[in-house]
């Protein structure tokens, strides 16, 4: 179901590959241009940020390729070239598995949460389906690192709506000690 994008906003989507692993993997997200820069300006900034907020969370494994920022048709459209590398070293963790950052926002309801889910970490900074305390800690600091850098750079994260609702400013994040799974489902 599309999102609605009203004019002021973006739909942000990080797009990463992982080596030995098959498609992409996407973060998306949306951002609220507070003084008019432009989805270029936003789509350098997350460009510059991703990694050196998240690189110490992703194994060496994950390539972040690019970013690219989106408005509604038809608005303007960015893209920008990261090509940079996760820093953990080791075994990375299953292709399924990644890290769960929940964001919340001044208002109650299940519209008005979201979550990000980035992976692959490496081997070392889980226990079974959960993080250790080092890599919680590292998810926790990255996760609030990226949400204050967007805010300072005035591109403050939102929760974006499927209706016509103005989207919702994300006021925290929080990472969650167990790991999220892809679990497949059979179809028929």
């Amino acid at each position: 179901m599309p999102v609605n994008i009203p004019d002021g906003y973006f739909q942000v989507t990080v797009i990463g590959t992982q080596t030995d692993a098959d498609g992409e993997i996407m973060n998306v997200f949306g951002v609220r241009d507070t003084t008019d820069q432009g989805a270029q300006a936003c789509a350098d900034l997350v460009a510059s940020l991703w990694m050196d907020d998240f690189g110490d969370f992703y194994h060496t494994s994950y390539t972040a390729q690019s970013v690219h920022v989106a408005s509604e048709p038809p608005g303007p459209v960015a893209d920008q070239v990261i090509n940079e590398n996760g820093t953990v070293g080791g075994d990375p963790t299953a292709s399924s598995l990644a890290g769960l950052i929940h964001k919340t926002t001044g208002f109650s309801g299940r519209r008005n949460r979201g979550r990000m889910y980035i992976g692959p970490t490496g081997i070392a900074n889980t226990e079974g389906n959960n993080l250790t305390s080092g890599g919680l800690a590292q998810l926790a600091a990255s996760a609030e690192a990226f949400l204050s850098a967007l805010e300072a750079g005035d591109f403050p994260m939102v929760i974006l709506h499927t209706n016509n609702a103005v989207p919702s400013l994300v006021t925290a994040v929080d990472a969650s000690q167990r790991l999220a799974t892809q679990r497949g489902r059979l179809r028929n």
